[in-house]
């Protein structure tokens, strides 16, 4: 069961990232790369994709966690790293640098969600959080 669980949220993870990144049907410059699926690649590739958003601490336990066992650990904080990243990947163009970074070093959803309405009103349309804290 466990291990089913992991898988379904492994392939619902890179579904999710494929769609962000614009599909299968979108043609990169560097198809001579070969290319390997975030479950295949286990703990680096996660960590590259949302490094701006991992703490040290997050690292760590990441990091310390065996590889068939990420999704069932972290699923959920990469998914929620993924939807902070396609939120500003819709307004990047809209945001300096500086707004950018500071974006990227909020604690969660809930407060990025802030943020963008803060800076660019209700017009960049994400949909409400329920913050639980």
């Amino acid at each position: 069961m466990r291990r089913s669980y992991s898988l379904l949220m492994a392939a619902m993870v890179a579904a999710i990232i494929s769609v962000a990144c614009g599909g299968p049907d979108k043609q990169d410059d560097d198809d001579d790369q070969p290319k390997t699926s975030p479950v295949e690649s286990g703990h680096d590739y996660w960590l590259q994709k949302f490094e701006p958003y991992i703490t040290p601490e997050f690292r760590a336990a990441f990091l310390a966690a065996p590889e068939d066992e990420l999704m069932e650990k972290f699923g959920e904080a990469l998914q929620e790293f993924q939807t902070r990243e396609y939120d500003l990947e819709r307004v990047r163009a809209r945001l300096t640098p500086t707004q950018i970074a500071e974006y990227r070093r909020l604690p969660d959803l809930a407060a990025s969600r802030e943020f963008l309405e803060k800076h660019l009103g209700t017009s960049w349309q994400g949909p409400p959080v329920r913050r639980t804290d």
